[in-house]
Parts: C-alpha cells; structure tokens; sequence
C-alpha cells in the first residue's frame, strides 16, 4: 500500500512511473528542480521590484508599453490635482444650488431639472416686471417732456398776459401808479413812473391790490372783456384804510359792467365800506349776508 501511494504522488511529476530503487534519485531530481524554480522566482521577483509596480496592481497580459515609473508618477500627481480640482467644483456646485434655491425658494434635495425650471419661471416673472418698470420710467419721461414743453408754451403765454394791455389797465386802476409787471428770474417785478419793484419787496396790502389786478386783468385777456365773476376771501384784510375804500369802490366799478363779485369778511370796516358804496349801487345789485357764529 505504502509502494502504490509513493508512485502516485511521484507520479504526478514527469516521471510517472519511477521503480522503487529510483525514489530517491527522482526525489533529488525533483528538489534539484524547486531549488532552480526558486531561483527563478527569486530573480523574477528583483526585477519585479525594480519596476515599481505594487503587486495587486501587476497584470500578466502585456499593456502594450513599457511601464515608466516617472510617468507613473506624474500622473498620479495630475490625478490627485484633478480630483482635488474636481472637490472645488462639486463645492462652488454645491454653493451655486444653495444660491439658486434662496432666489426660488426651493429646499436643496431639489433636483437641477427642477430648480432649473423653476428658475426659468422667476426669471420670466423678474423680465415682466422690468419690462412693467421700464415701461413706467419711458412713460414718465414721456410726460415730463411733454409738462416742460407746456409749461415753456404757459410760460411764454403768462409773459404775453403780463405785457397786455388789459393787465396793465387793470393793474394801475388797483393801484394808482404801477403800470408794467414783468417776470425775471420768476421773480415778479412791478414798474411806474419813479422805478422798477419786486413784489415781494412790497407791503402785504400793496401785493394785495397787484394780485386782485392781475386777476382782473388776466379774466379780462381771456375772455375778451366779457365779464366773469370773482370770490374773494377778505382779499383787503392787509390793506391800509385808504386802499380799503379803493378797492371796494374798484368792484363795484367791475359790478357795474356785469361782473358778479362774491367777497368774504370777518373785518366790520371792511363791511361797512360794501354798505356804504352798496347803497348807491342799488339793494337788487347788492346784498349782504351775515352769518351769526354760536
């Protein structure tokens, strides 16, 4: 049994069938073998290592170049620099989300498509405003020009109106002596035969009496002469006593070729002054209304 079990495992070598005289010249044939096999191995191995090649990276069938360790490494270095590159943009990726999401409103987990789509609506809801804005603005601007050119062409007829003869008679009959007004540098500027004055240099009954004849004035210009009517509200208040009765008598010389003059007192002289040329004007021309207070 031991003799068949020695020629099987010898067996299994080159030689198949060994005689039992011979076990012990194949056995030092076959260790004779391993001994030049290690050898081998051995040498296979410092060549190996010379390569540089990690052992779970070795593959038997033949690259089609030769392997370059220096190559190796350089790119090795530009992969760790492209994955670290890669890292930057998967970071300014993610930021560059976080930013899209708190313009739409959206929460993170939210896919590109989506967020995409939906920043496409707000961008078209965003397009529509500005458009509505700048619409506005051009509008605006549109009216402001056309305001600037009106008040050029206003501005040139009140000019017009202040050299007219019809406020120039009315002015002087409101005031006994100014005869001109002009603008300059939209300053008012009153003239009579002594000098040129600013209105707003002048007392407060004097600019009274100027701006009763430049209404009268005014209303006479555009309407031609026909009458109209005035309401005035204690238009005299500030006027000394002399004036008072000048200007009272003034209306009612404008009643008496068809004006129809409202005028609103709480001064007892100033309404004395209506009753005393109101009576020479006629009760069915001229009425007074007192309002009693509580």
């Amino acid at each position: 049994k031991l003799v068949v079990d020695i020629n099987h495992i010898l067996g299994k070598f080159p030689k198949s069938k060994v005689k039992k005289g011979d076990w012990q010249t194949v056995v030092n044939q076959l260790q004779a073998d391993r001994n030049e096999l290690d050898a081998e191995r051995q040498k296979k191995a410092v060549e190996l290592s010379g390569l540089g090649v990690p052992v779970d990276q070795f593959r038997e069938e033949s690259p089609g170049v030769s392997f370059d360790p220096q190559l190796f490494q350089t790119l090795e270095s530009d992969l760790d620099e492209i994955i670290e590159e890669k890292n930057a943009l998967d970071g300014s990726l993610e930021n560059l989300k976080q930013a899209v999401c708190g313009l739409t409103g959206e929460k993170m987990g939210t896919s590109w498509e989506d967020l995409i789509e939906s920043l496409r609506k707000q961008r078209e809801e965003t397009a529509e405003r500005y458009r509505d804005v700048t619409a506005g603005i051009i509008a605006g601007i549109k009216v402001n020009e056309v305001l600037v050119e009106l008040r050029q062409v206003e501005s040139a007829r009140i000019d017009d109106g202040l050299r007219s003869k019809e406020v120039s008679q009315a002015l002087l009959a409101t005031t006994g002596h100014y005869n001109l007004v002009e603008r300059e540098d939209d300053r008012l500027v009153l003239a009579d035969t002594f000098g040129r004055y600013a209105l707003d240099g002048l007392s407060t009954g004097a600019r009274e009496q100027v701006l009763l004849g430049l209404r009268m004035g005014f209303a006479a210009r555009l309407l031609n002469g026909e009458p109209l009517f005035l309401i005035l509200d204690d238009a005299f208040q500030h006027s000394d006593w002399v004036r008072r009765e000048n200007l009272v008598n003034k209306l009612f010389s404008l009643a008496s070729e068809g004006w129809q003059i409202l005028y609103f007192t709480m001064d007892d002289h100033i309404r004395d002054l209506f009753e005393k040329a109101g009576r020479k004007f006629g009760r069915d021309s001229y009425q007074t209304i007192a309002v009693e207070g509580e």
